[in-house]
């Protein structure tokens, strides 16, 4: 009788104990790692990619951002941007008319996917999906607020088309 007192004591403090310490835990959640598209284009991969150039990755970004500031960026963006015209759209209805978008810097420009494709006239290109991170800073004037500066850093996952010789 004395052991199932002891017991019936211990039970419950224990039960008690467990919910203390179990209540400062939580799970973790699980986050898919996100990975680009692949290109939707047909031709034969190349095994050894060939570098892009960064003054051209870097001038076309800055094209980009550019018609960003002046708000037609959508002819710039593929037929594969997800909701495209969701997106412009928000452009107009959501982003401050005055704000302007700097390019503060940029990492290095990494090479995805490189494909050769034959075009219909014959002649081969080389299409190259491609990865840049750009520092960059969106200023505007806002009401309450005065003049804001805010920055971030974005990946933007580009496409682009080279001749061959």
């Amino acid at each position: 009788m004395r052991n199932l007192m002891r017991v019936s004591f211990i039970f419950p403090v224990f039960i008690f104990f467990l919910s203390y310490v179990a209540e400062g835990q939580e799970m973790r959640s699980i986050n898919l790692i996100s990975t680009p598209a692949k290109l939707r284009i047909g031709g034969e991969p190349v095994k050894q990619p060939v570098p892009l150039n960064t003054e051209t990755v870097r001038s076309n970004v800055e094209g980009l951002l550019s018609k960003w500031n002046n708000g037609d960026v959508t002819n710039m963006l593929s037929d594969n941007f997800y909701d495209k015209t969701r997106f412009g759209d928000a452009m107009q209805t959501n982003i401050p008319r005055d704000s302007k978008i700097k390019v503060m810097g940029m990492g290095s420009v990494q090479t995805l996917e490189q494909r050769i494709v034959t075009d219909p006239d014959g002649s081969k290109r080389r299409v190259t999906l491609g990865s840049v991170n750009v520092n960059s800073q969106v200023e505007f004037n806002d009401p309450n607020k005065g003049f804001v500066r805010v920055p971030g850093t974005n990946e933007i996952i580009f496409e682009m088309s080279e001749k061959l010789k």
